[in-house]
């Protein structure tokens, strides 16, 4: 159980402590989108968007949030005045499909190619279940939007969550397989 607590307060420390080096004005304007059409978000200062708020500047506030976890129904419209820079969708949503879709391609997100699945083996990374899995998102998140101010990688940190808690090593070909979709883009 110690060992289990101190990686978790290190995380936590750790991604604090860097967020509050990169000025809050900086932080990437985000979605976090789920459901088959991909207009369910989940809000600012919600339950369910604990990791986000800690690394991203939630385009979705809401008073009367849900923490239901299935997020709060949104219009195309809404999303296109929010225009955020990034959108993670949940796994089950239109991920592999949003591309090729002219209602999205004005998404700042989509026509910047800046969007990502969220990783959800063996649970969803940020939420679902609002769980210790979330010590994972905390290091992914940040990592993907500013990979220029840690010193380690999304793959790092993965091999390590997965050895620590779950006792497994985590293969690189594994690690494609649940966090190819979740990784920034590279220069082709």
């Amino acid at each position: 159980g110690k060992e289990l607590s101190e990686y978790c307060q290190n995380a936590y420390k750790t991604t604090v402590d860097t967020m509050a080096t990169i000025p809050q004005d900086q932080w990437v304007k985000l979605a976090y989108l789920m459901g088959e059409d991909g207009l369910n978000a989940i809000a600012k200062d919600s339950y369910q968007g604990g990791v986000i708020d800690l690394c991203a500047d939630n385009v979705y506030v809401d008073e009367n949030a849900s923490g239901s976890g299935q997020g709060m129904e949104i219009s195309m419209e809404q999303l296109a005045v929010w225009d955020p820079a990034c959108i993670v969708f949940a796994s089950g949503s239109i991920f592999d499909t949003v591309a090729d879709d002219p209602t999205w391609a004005d998404i700042a997100a989509i026509a910047d190619n800046n969007y990502y699945e969220v990783p959800d083996l063996p649970w969803n990374w940020l939420n679902n279940p609002p769980t210790v899995n979330q010590v994972m998102g905390m290091q992914w998140l940040p990592r993907l939007l500013y990979p220029d101010v840690f010193e380690d990688s999304i793959q790092d940190v993965a091999t390590s969550y997965y050895k620590t808690f779950y006792n497994y090593d985590l293969s690189d070909e594994e690690f494609q397989e649940i966090a190819g979709n979740a990784l920034p883009h590279t220069a082709e």
